[in-house]
């Protein structure tokens, strides 16, 4: 699919769809070695990472019950 499609699909902008691939090209090689090699997070790295985590379901849960009142 095309980023303007993706945008359609997921009722974002098409730019934030580039902006985030741009962003994980830049630290792809990190993304798929967080299993090789220990990566020392703080307890507050963490905990913010599982808090982000979970604002990100609930956005997603809440985009669904949106469309699905429609």
């Amino acid at each position: 699919m095309t980023n303007q499609e993706l945008a359609n699909e997921f009722n974002i902008h098409p730019q934030q769809i580039s902006t985030w691939k741009t962003e994980f090209l830049s630290s792809a090689e990190e993304v798929f070695s967080k299993g090789r090699g220990k990566s020392l997070k703080s307890e507050q790295e963490q905990r913010e990472e599982e808090l982000l985590k979970t604002i990100g379901q609930q956005k997603v849960e809440l985009d669904f019950l949106k469309r699905a009142l429609r």
